[in-house]
This record gives structure tokens, C-alpha cells and sequence, in this order.
């Protein structure tokens, strides 16, 4: 009876053994599979973010350009500003110019016809 109540037991035990072991390495496998998906998302987002590291560089030498292009525009106008201010102190001089000489060809023609 022992014998047979000891044999009962130590099945009985093996069963849940054998089942606890199934269980372990079902929550294994599920582990492994769970651990897989986690490392390809990884990778992807690694690969994303090496991607975007490598448009943030594009955009900041796009950038870099820009700002290089937009001081060399600034000087240009300030150039063309000057050149324009003293254009127009030369058109002023010159219109004065004109005026007076129109002024004096006027007096002397004139003074031609009054002389005849």
C-alpha cells in the first residue's frame, strides 16, 4: 500500500514536474521570440535615427549655405546702397550743374540779342 501510495506520489510529482517543465519552456521560447522582436525593433530604430542623423547633416550644411549666402547678399546691398546714395550727390551736383549752365548759356544768348 505504501508502495503503490509512494508510486502514486512520485507520478503524480513527475506529471507536474514534466508540466512545469513544458511551461518553462514555453515562457522560454516566448522569451527568445519576444527578445527577437525587441532587437529587430531596435535595429530598425537605430537605422532610423543614423538616418535622420544623416538628414540633420544635409540640413545643417543646407543651413551653413544659406547663412554664408545671406551675409554675402547683405554686404552686396550695402554695396549697391552706397553706391547708390553717392549716385544720387552726383545727379544733384550734375542737375545743379545743368541749371546753371542753362541759366548762363540763357543770360549770354540774350545779351547776344539785345546787342543787335
Amino acid at each position: 500500500m505504501a508502495d503503490n501510495y509512494l508510486a502514486t506520489r512520485r507520478e503524480s510529482s513527475q506529471a507536474q514536474a514534466a508540466a512545469q517543465s513544458a511551461a518553462i519552456a514555453e515562457l522560454a521560447q516566448s522569451l527568445q521570440a519576444d527578445a527577437g522582436r525587441i532587437a529587430s525593433s531596435y535595429n530598425t530604430l537605430a537605422r532610423q535615427i543614423s538616418e535622420q542623423k544623416a538628414q540633420i547633416a544635409v540640413l545643417q550644411d543646407a543651413l551653413e549655405v544659406t547663412q554664408t549666402q545671406s551675409v554675402t547678399q547683405t554686404r552686396q546691398l550695402e554695396w549697391i546702397t552706397t553706391d547708390l546714395n553717392s549716385l544720387r550727390v552726383w545727379v544733384k551736383f550734375g542737375t545743379v550743374a545743368i541749371v546753371l549752365l542753362l541759366a548762363a548759356v540763357l543770360a549770354l544768348t540774350l545779351q547776344i540779342l539785345r546787342s543787335r
